[in-house]
């Protein structure tokens, strides 16, 4: 709700063979193989997508991500094997950029793991990606808080996308005594817990 990738997987739909993606921060994507061979990836991104800070989102942005996730000092070990494949990330304009392949036939790979990585802000996470202060993204939820193992959501107003979320506000807790989970959902302090004790 607070970051977004360039686009979304939906997982298949009861007796569908195969999921499908959808556009988030992207607009548009497409595989071509240049004239001079090999395989790119070219994505046209969501020319009003903003961040909560009201900064646009740019093709420096999302070069900014990749790369930060390709660097090993960065230590995002987590999505760097996804792009493996990736072997440049280039800015054509403002809002497209170019992911040069290495290999062409993990393709479909590559497109999967755009689905999962959240663009970053290059203006706050240059220098640090743990940046000090409330996290910036460009979600339909903004931070608003985060004391006592609780983290506020608001809805943001200027959310670029023409989506209307109902709820207003989200709160996270973090309660590592599943005992204590169960005894406040049940008393109603909580309405969804994400997994139970075996007990």
């Amino acid at each position: 709700p607070v970051f977004e990738p360039l686009i979304r997987y939906v997982p298949p739909d009861s007796g569908a063979a195969a999921g499908r993606y959808e556009p988030r921060l992207a607009r548009s994507w497409r595989v071509v193989t240049p004239p001079w061979g090999g395989l790119e990836i070219r994505i046209e991104l969501e020319p009003n997508a903003t961040f909560h800070d009201g900064h646009p989102l740019t093709s420096v942005d999302v070069q900014f991500t990749l790369d930060a996730i390709r660097d090993p000092k960065r230590g995002l070990d987590m999505f760097r094997k996804q792009l493996k494949d990736v072997s440049a990330v280039e800015l054509i304009t403002p809002t497209e950029v170019r992911l040069v392949l290495s290999n062409p036939k993990p393709a479909g790979w590559v497109v999967r793991a755009l689905a999962e990585i959240p663009i970053l802000p290059m203006h706050i996470y240059n220098d640090n990606l743990a940046a000090g202060g409330l996290p910036i993204g460009s979600g339909p939820y903004k931070v608003t808080s985060t004391k006592n193992g609780t983290i506020h959501l608001t809805r943001y107003e200027k959310y670029w996308a023409p989506v209307a979320m109902q709820i207003k506000d989200v709160e996270f807790v973090y309660q590592p005594d599943a005992a204590i989970a169960l005894k406040d959902a049940k008393r109603g302090d909580f309405d969804i817990l994400p997994a139970l004790i075996p007990a």
